[in-house]
């Protein structure tokens, strides 16, 4: 299996199989067959079918090769005023939007460059829907096959072509029963590709009769679609006759009306297909056609292809065996064609230079932003760190320079108290003198005398040398006589008075108590 290769060329009309074994950079076709895909006609099936082939007749190979009819593909020519691959690929990336009805992403397209002209260049460009082939190659590769390389009939054809005629400006047409493939070589190279669909009826039943009465009668599928029946009042030999030179005459101005809107001349016209298998059509199309046709199949006066050796003519082999030297490099027929594979495809969608400079400005500036941000919210979340850490060493300070007084007062008063203290820690102000107040001990009292059973809060402690006044509110009047009662208890307050009580809105009593301040024993 080592130096084998299978070449697979796939159509809605048929199938065929070719494996070529490699000996000293020379292709020999070692065997082949053909089939015609089921109907109805899908791409998992048509898939399926070819794995079945190749398992049944095994065919396993080291590598394969595929090529898609042209029916499968959207085929554009182009003709630029410029010759850079560089800005052709940049003006088709705008073009191909325009022409193809599916978006960028719904298609792989690939490319083939004419030679250069001194101005200008022809361009031929085919698209592939990625559905089509995802379907395709997943199915293909689900029973071992994995094509290296899926080219189109078209330049599988040119490249077989080339070890035939050496004809300088040669039409290659290639017909089967609903389009004629029209393929303009200059010195070998591809310059314009085009398709046209038309309608041969009834030439299946003409065909298969004709060559059956023929000394070089082989055995082959000609397959035709679209199969027109008749009246049967009509003879059979009167119905092959018409019917056939109707449909001819209607296919050769096919062709006259493709050569003459195409801006691209010939010398002489090569046909392939299935068409080829008509006895006389070289003659027919040529009295018709303003060049000379010559039908490539094998006969006593057509050159015989080096390396083939099948009984039933080479003309059904040409696509293999062109497929097969385009993707050898080793082998001496000049390489071209394109490759659909999903990874592998040349056409690349070019951006413009101007917004390809401005996207990665722009992703810079994003990235230098992002690390500032960064640098800013680290710096930010270190300060508030800090800031935590101070704010927890103040609270360990002040729980444990201050008395939990249940209930809030005023700032300035707050701070009053936390300056009184700081003097008592710094040494400048002492508890024994009765012109400052006491303002510790006072909290300590209120501390121990107002019970967390009560639901009083304080508003406002005003603390001074002659007496104390507490402001707030709480749930009941019997609430406040208690409390009242408790602080009358203290030996540091005396003469406890309610000096008002309201009832607010949402039922609290505002109140506010005055009581004197008595000096301790000892001090």
């Amino acid at each position: 299996m080592r130096n084998k290769f299978l070449c697979i060329t796939c159509s809605e009309s048929q199938v065929g199989l070719y494996q070529f074994t490699v000996k000293l950079n020379t292709a020999i076709l070692s065997n082949y067959i053909f089939f015609k895909p089921a109907a109805p006609f899908s791409t998992q099936s048509l898939a399926a079918e070819i794995t079945d082939a190749v398992e049944h007749n095994n065919l396993f190979s080291q590598t394969y090769y595929v090529a898609l009819n042209s029916r499968f593909t959207m085929l554009r020519n182009w003709k630029f005023p410029f010759t850079a691959k560089s800005k052709i690929k940049q003006a088709l990336t705008f073009e191909i939007e325009q022409e193809i009805p599916l978006s960028q992403k719904d298609i792989i397209t690939d490319i083939h460059l004419a030679p250069k002209t001194a101005n200008s260049r022809n361009v031929v460009s085919a698209s592939v829907p990625k559905q089509f082939l995802n379907t395709f190659l997943t199915e293909l590769q689900a029973r071992g096959i994995d094509p290296e390389r899926i080219d189109i009939d078209a330049f599988a054809l040119v490249n077989a072509l080339s070890n035939i005629n050496n004809a300088t400006r040669t039409l290659l047409l290639d017909i089967d029963a609903t389009r004629c493939l029209f393929i303009f070589i200059h010195e070998g190279q591809v310059v314009t590709l085009s398709q046209t669909p038309h309608e041969l009826q009834d030439v299946k039943r003409h065909v298969m009769q004709s060559i059956s009465l023929t000394k070089n009668y082989v055995t082959r599928r000609i397959l035709f679609n679209k199969i027109v029946s008749h009246p049967v009042t009509f003879s059979k030999k009167s119905l092959n006759k018409n019917t056939l030179c109707e449909s001819l005459n209607q296919l050769a101005k096919t062709i006259l009306l493709g050569i003459n809107s195409s801006n691209t001349s010939c010398e002489t016209i090569l046909l392939s297909g299935e068409t080829t298998a008509i006895p006389g059509i070289d003659e027919f199309l040529s009295d018709i056609l303003p060049y000379p046709v010559t039908s490539l199949r094998k006969s006593c006066i057509n050159p015989i292809m080096q390396q083939f050796n099948d009984a039933t003519g080479w003309g059904d082999c040409l696509q293999a065996s062109g497929l097969m030297q385009s993707a050898k490099n080793t082998l001496s027929l000049k390489k071209q064609g394109m490759n659909f594979r999903k990874d592998e495809f040349s056409f690349r969608r070019q951006s413009d230079p101007v917004l390809t400079v401005a996207k990665y400005v722009t992703s810079i500036a994003i990235i230098l932003l992002l690390t500032w941000s960064c640098s800013l919210w680290a710096e930010g979340w270190q300060k508030e760190k800090e800031a935590k850490a101070v704010t927890r060493s103040l609270e360990k300070t002040f729980h444990s320079a201050l008395p939990n007084v249940h209930g809030n007062f005023s700032t300035i008063q707050y701070i009053s108290i936390l300056q009184g203290r700081l003097l008592q820690l710094k040494g400048e102000t002492s508890l024994n003198k009765t012109t400052q107040a006491d303002t510790i001990d006072i909290l300590n009292e209120l501390h121990k005398n107002i019970s967390n059973q009560f639901d009083v809060t304080l508003d406002a402690i005003a603390i001074n040398t002659k007496g104390i006044n507490l402001r707030g509110t709480t749930d009941s009047l019997n609430t406040l006589e208690q409390v009242r009662a408790d602080l009358s208890r203290s030996p540091m307050l005396k003469n406890i008075e309610i000096r008002g009580a309201t009832l607010q809105n949402k039922e609290r009593v505002r109140f506010a108590l005055n009581t004197m301040r008595q000096q301790p024993h000892g001090k």
